[in-house]
């Protein structure tokens, strides 16, 4: 008798206990199982969120822009693959959340054949300034600044390096297949020059696996219909905070996770999206 698919929730958080609580208890249902990363450095306020989680793992020190985003990431792919075969798995920062009823969330996991991911080769050429060098992010201060500052010198008289394949880029937050997940492992396997290659790049998790996925042979097809409602408006290196009067946008956008949220900055957001989950008006 075969069984009802089973999906992972992969999460990295690093602060807001109170709110990474929320979204663990949001996405508790019989068929998803949450994968939580927390930042070395987390304390004691995060016990709860570590019980709600159906495995917790506590090792890197993450700093924006360096590897060990990737590292954390590739860890928590790891623990689930040995925990059970799922369907799918999605990735998720402690400021997401899911938007429609969690049964319905479920349901269109269920139904992905293709893995949800963005990638992009050159529609952005300000990429080029992720990789040209080397970057050091995750050195320790003051070692890391310096060997940045000395990097950003040699690379006005040096050549730009030089990619081992076609690098793509995208967003980090993804929903990938097990098939997918399986090819990107096999490539890490069989291609270690690349790997090394992008611990040296600026912001890596916005191009690791759409890189290894977009240059394995086995991969025919990616979708770049993430289902994520982020608000760019700004302008500014980060998303929006999300705000209450923003959820109707939310919504009508039929998004399966919402980011970025805050409930210190405004929790009106985050209990108007937890209403219309439990079929309740904001």
């Amino acid at each position: 008798m075969s069984t009802a698919p089973k999906h992972a929730v992969l999460i990295l958080a690093h602060d807001n206990p109170a709110q990474l609580e929320l979204l663990l208890e949001s996405v508790a249902h019989p068929r998803l199982d949450p994968f939580l990363h927390l930042d070395a450095e987390s304390n004691d306020t995060f016990e709860k969120a570590r019980r709600l989680a159906t495995e917790t793992i506590q090792r890197y020190d993450i700093r924006w822009g360096g590897y060990r985003m990737v590292q954390a990431t590739l860890d928590l792919l790891a623990l689930a693959r040995a925990r059970a075969p799922y369907d799918t798995f999605t990735l998720l920062s402690g400021r997401d959340y899911p938007v429609p009823p969690t049964d319905e969330l479920v349901a269109w996991l269920d139904n992905i054949e293709v893995s949800r991911i963005g990638h992009w080769h050159d529609e952005d050429p300000s990429w080029h300034r992720r990789w040209n060098r080397y970057f050091f992010h995750d050195w320790d201060w003051p070692w890391g600044r310096i060997a940045n500052a000395a990097s950003r010198r040699l690379a006005a008289a040096c050549p730009d390096r030089a990619w081992p394949v076609t690098p793509y880029f995208g967003s980090q937050w993804w929903t990938l297949t097990r098939w997918d997940v399986d090819r990107a492992f096999d490539f890490i396997e069989k291609r270690p020059d690349v790997v090394q290659f992008m611990r040296y790049v600026h912001i890596p998790d916005e191009c690791f696996f759409q890189t290894l996925l977009c240059n394995h042979p086995d991969v025919e097809q990616l979708s770049r219909k993430k289902r994520r409602y982020i608000d760019w408006s700004e302008g500014n290196a980060h998303p929006k905070i999300l705000e209450k009067e923003d959820i109707p946008d939310v919504l009508a956008s039929g998004a399966a996770f919402a980011r970025k949220l805050d409930i210190h900055e405004a929790p009106g957001a985050v209990q108007c999206l937890e209403n219309h989950r439990s079929l309740r008006t904001c």
